[in-house]
């Protein structure tokens, strides 16, 4: 290559390069390279100024699963399906939903020309189908709808009843202090009705609400408002009636010419007064002077005080006597009159004053007969004044009180004005609201005998946001937000604390569970509810509470429900009480869910000697094995359980399947042992904290291969007070045992017994603790099971059990409410219920029916994506901004270097 004039030129080119031309290609290349490295550092610091993300982990992955074609294959009647998503929320915003929807719902509509599907966008389309649906079951609300009209005419009429009353005598009877206005029962009466009337203005605003026309009307709630409502009200105007009636009687007899009343209780008050004369008189009472002979006046008192404390008894009899035969009196403000007691008051009558004067009598009579027997001069003269200066003035006042008792009351008494004549009038042979009172029993009679009607939950049903209408063979099934969107697993602690929860598609196995639900000729199982609760006997109810199960049967409502919409049978059995198993539906097996039986109650130390409680025992245990032997099929629910005893110290008490678990199945039910989720101290590898959070809301999705766990393994479910469910040391010959789900082996899990548990409570509410636990004494090694599967080969058939170690997250309150979590900031928000918890059981439920093909696939498989600790964030940030951006940089500076000549 030659150069001349700084030109060079190649061998074989028709273009010089000359070095101005040279620096302009180093310098194209240089600035190249500089703009690349600060468009990357810019990109990646704008990014973590502003997260702008979409979730396409599940795009594409909405196709139908193998259950859901052969559910549809089998399916002979119209199936229509609806999509309601019109939120606006922005984690429910229908843009973000809506096109996966309507690409399963061609899915659908392809795989059987049976499935018709539509999506709703607007107000006036979700109506019509209010009015579609409400015509389905517009049959079986005719009667509930009969009582909502008849409530509307009955409620005018005891509007009308309640008013007239009051406004016929409170006025009247407050300007004229009429007789009525002496018997507080009546002011209450009116008080009460008054009340009533706003109750019952309530009522019908409530059910006018409920039975909207241009909503889905909730005839359900409505009929059970109306019931609240008027129960009260049927018991206040029977006590009412009852008592105004006591009242009239008063009245009628006071006004008879020939009546005694008035005439008996003027001779008691005449001869009150002078009950006392004989008694003073052997005292000198009456003057400033005491008696020269103080042994005989104190033994003439004391012979007297005998004969008036027997004039007092005699005269609080009678009194006592009247106020019997005329129940009404006992009302009256005049019957009673307030008398100190120190610092006390308390409301007495003549008779208990009269009987309160004898006894001082009695007691101070025999106090004067000790000291005139001792004879001693001195203390009969103190005896002698301290009788004339505190006894009989004492005896003299309640004496005096009972006349002025008497007196006040006869006043009050001898004159029936005619206002309340009037009232009482009406009152007469204690029919005064006889005519409404049948009404109401009438009508609530009536409520009793209507059936569950299906539409009341489907109102509100419809009334949330986002959701799934299923029709099909003239049932309605309504499919929740959450049902088809749950939340994805996030077991990480960084994405715990997000807001914005990422969720999967789980409509393939809710969708099509309702359609097999809705289209199923019969329930797939029989499941019966068994349970063991003891009730005190009748008389001993007033100190002995009833023996409850830590699960109680009235706890499982929402699961009841659960298990009636995937079209299974429910009923129960008491195993506290004689009596066969309840037979199974036609053509359906029997599968029984065993609750925790009822411990016995601690005995109560103050009592002595006591029976025992009652408690599960062989009897009970050979009536389930029973129904387990050769082929059947059972649940057996557990939680960690503790109860307190009657000095207040918390234990657990034995679980009553325990000997029946070991020895038949191998399986050991650690109820005394809670699991739970902890924190780890990063900085001290012995410590732990815990969160209320975790500590309440366990996540786990560490499922098996099993055919029960594994549909939810990119789902989660949420538990509380989990029990290990484990294998016992020598398992029985023939049984088989598979875990379901597992605590993970994982340091974020720990299990403890009561005292560790009420420990850890004591640290976290320590404020000088900061909140950190010592790890001593917490001991988890390996994999918990939480639920176990197992098998046993019988004579030909194979039984089968499922024991949940998770039962209390199946209870009410927790099955059916939504998570709280705690957002940044501080902030309080919601995530969907725990609705895995129950397609759990209702997978156990068909593994162990043998319909296994039924299983849901469960949600659709995404995958978990982790937070980055922060000590790792700084160390990705230096790489992304700065040695990435190096190793573009420094090979385009070679490159120019090596070409700069």
């Amino acid at each position: 290559m030659a150069v001349n004039g700084g030109k060079a030129k190649l061998p074989g080119a028709t273009v010089e390069v000359t070095t101005t031309r040279r620096m302009e290609i180093g310098l194209n290349v240089a600035l190249t390279v500089v703009l690349a490295a600060a468009l990357v550092v810019g990109v990646n610091w704008f990014a973590t100024l502003k997260h702008l993300r979409a979730d396409v982990a599940t795009f594409g992955s909405f196709g139908l699963s193998d259950r859901t074609r052969s559910i549809l294959a089998g399916v002979n009647d119209d199936v229509r399906i609806t999509t309601v998503y019109l939120s606006t929320e922005p984690d429910k915003a229908r843009e973000r939903f809506i096109d996966r929807l309507m690409s399963y719902g061609d899915e659908l509509t392809l795989a059987s020309n049976r499935v018709t599907v539509e999506h709703i966008s607007t107000e006036d389309a979700k109506a019509r189908l209010v009015t579609r649906v409400r015509s389905t079951y517009e049959q079986e609300s005719q009667n509930h709808e009969a009582v909502i009209r008849d409530f509307a005419s009955l409620r005018s009429e005891l509007e009308q009843t309640l008013a007239a009353f009051g406004g016929a005598g409170l006025g009247e009877l407050s300007a004229a202090e009429g007789w009525l206005s002496y018997f507080p029962i009546y002011r209450s009466v009116l008080d009460v009705f008054a009340e009533d009337r706003q109750s019952l203005g309530s009522a019908a605003e409530e059910v006018a609400r409920l039975t909207d026309p241009t909503a889905l009307p909730n005839y359900g709630q409505a009929v059970n408002k109306i019931s609240a409502t008027l129960r009260p009200i049927k018991d206040q105007l029977t006590q009412a009636q009852r008592a105004l009636g006591e009242i009239d009687k008063l009245a009628q007899e006071i006004q008879k010419p020939d009546g005694t009343l008035i005439s008996t209780l003027r001779d008691l008050a005449q001869r009150t007064p002078g009950m006392t004369a004989a008694l003073k008189a052997t005292i000198n009472a009456e003057s400033d002077q005491a008696p020269a002979d103080a042994k005989g006046a104190l033994a003439a008192f004391a012979a007297e005080a005998q004969k008036t404390e027997e004039s007092m008894r005699v005269l609080g009899g009678q009194i006592d006597d009247i106020a019997r035969r005329n129940a009404a009196l006992g009302s009256h403000v005049n019957w009673q009159l307030v008398m100190d007691l120190g610092i006390l008051q308390s409301k007495v009558t003549a008779a208990d004053l009269l009987a309160m004067a004898a006894r001082d009598l009695r007691q101070s009579r025999q106090q004067i007969l000790d000291i005139v027997d001792r004879g001693d001069p001195g203390a009969i003269g103190q005896a002698l004044t301290t009788v004339r200066g505190r006894v009989m003035p004492a005896i003299d006042q309640r004496v005096h009180a009972v006349g002025e008792t008497l007196d006040r009351l006869l006043k009050s008494l001898e004159t029936v004005d005619p206002a309340s004549a009037k009232i009482l009038e009406q009152s007469r042979g204690g029919q005064l609201f006889g005519k409404q009172i049948a009404a109401i029993g009438d009508l609530l009679g009536r409520i009793d005998n209507l059936p569950e009607l299906k539409l009341g939950q489907l109102a509100e049903e419809l009334r949330r946001d986002n959701i799934i209408v299923v029709e099909a063979n003239q049932q309605v099934r309504v499919l929740g937000f959450d049902d088809v969107w749950p939340v994805r697993d996030q077991l990480s602690s960084g994405m715990a604390m997000q807001e914005e929860r990422p969720r999967t598609f789980n409509g393939d196995a809710t969708i099509g569970g309702a359609i097999l639900s809705l289209t199923s000729k019969r329930p797939f199982a029989t499941i019966v509810l068994t349970s063991f609760e003891v009730e005190p006997p009748p008389q001993a109810r007033q100190f002995m509470q009833p023996q409850r199960s830590s699960i109680p049967l009235q706890a499982l409502a929402a699961l009841r429900e659960r298990l009636k919409n995937a079209n299974f049978a429910v009923k129960e059995w008491d195993l506290s009480k004689a009596g066969d198993a309840p037979p199974a539906d036609e053509g359906t097996e029997r599968i029984f869910v065993f609750l925790p039986p009822a411990p016995p109650n601690p005995p109560n130390p103050f009592m002595g000697q006591q029976q025992p409680s009652r408690s599960f025992g062989e009897e009970e245990r050979k009536r389930v094995e029973a129904v387990l032997a050769n082929g059947g099929r059972g649940v057996f629910v557990a939680t960690w359980e503790v109860t307190r005893s009657f000095f207040g110290s918390f234990e657990t008490p034995p679980y009553g399947m325990d000997a029946l678990m070991r020895e038949g199945w191998g399986i050991v039910v650690d109820t005394p042992t809670r699991l739970f989720q902890i924190e780890p101290d990063t900085r001290a590898p012995n410590q732990f904290m815990v969160t209320i959070e975790k500590f309440n809301y366990m996540p786990l999705n560490n499922f098996s291969d099993h055919p029960i766990g594994a549909p939810l393994r990119n789902s989660r479910v949420i538990v509380t007070n989990a029990c290990p469910v484990t294998a016992a040391d020598k398992i029985p010959e023939g049984v088989t045992l598979e875990p379901v789900l597992s605590i993970p082996s994982s340091e974020e899990f720990i299990a403890a017994d009561v005292n560790k548990v009420i420990e850890i409570i004591n640290v976290i509410e320590d404020p000088e603790s900061n909140g950190i636990v010592q790890r001593d004494g917490f001991v988890k090694d390996a994999a918990v099971p939480v639920v176990m599967a197992a098998r046993r080969a019988g004579d030909g058939n194979e039984s089968r059990i499922v024991v949940f170690g998770t039962g209390y997250s199946l209870t009410d309150g927790y099955l059916n409410r939504p998570i709280q979590r705690m957002g940044e900031k501080g902030r309080v928000y919601y995530e969907g219920a725990p609705t895995s918890n129950a397609d759990l059981m209702v997978n156990a439920l068909h593994w162990l029916a043998g319909q296994e093909q039924w299983i849901a696939a469960g949600p659709v498989p995404a995958p978990a994506i982790r937070a980055i600790p922060p000590q790792q964030m700084t160390m990705v940030k230096i790489g992304v901004w700065g040695v990435f951006p190096a190793l573009v940089f420094i090979p385009g500076i070679m490159a120019w270097w090596s070409r700069r000549r």
